[in-house]
């Protein structure tokens, strides 16, 4: 009964969900997600370029880092977003 034999490709279960939670989809602000094999670094750089020149405040998060975790969280900031202080980290 858990397991049914056909699969089910239909969104129809999580739309329930996140009805039964009050979409809190909707009240997110607006993400851009970017998956790749290669060129993910350059494309997140070209959209941030081109949000905070239009004058957005742009938060990043980028997985796996190069050298260190604070790498991975950039916070939108007066000259851009720039890698997470250890005390925000920490907390």
């Amino acid at each position: 009964m858990l397991h049914p034999r056909s699969i089910d490709l239909s969104l129809e279960r999580m739309e329930r969900l996140l009805a039964a939670l009050d979409n809190p989809e909707r009240r997110l602000p607006p993400v851009v997600h970017v998956a790749s094999t290669n060129g993910k670094g350059s494309v997140i750089a070209f959209l941030r370029a081109i949000a905070e020149g239009m004058g957005k405040r742009v938060h990043v998060y980028t997985s796996p880092h190069l050298i260190n975790f604070h790498e991975r969280i950039a916070l939108a900031g007066p000259l851009g977003a720039a890698p997470i202080p250890e005390n925000l980290l920490v907390d």
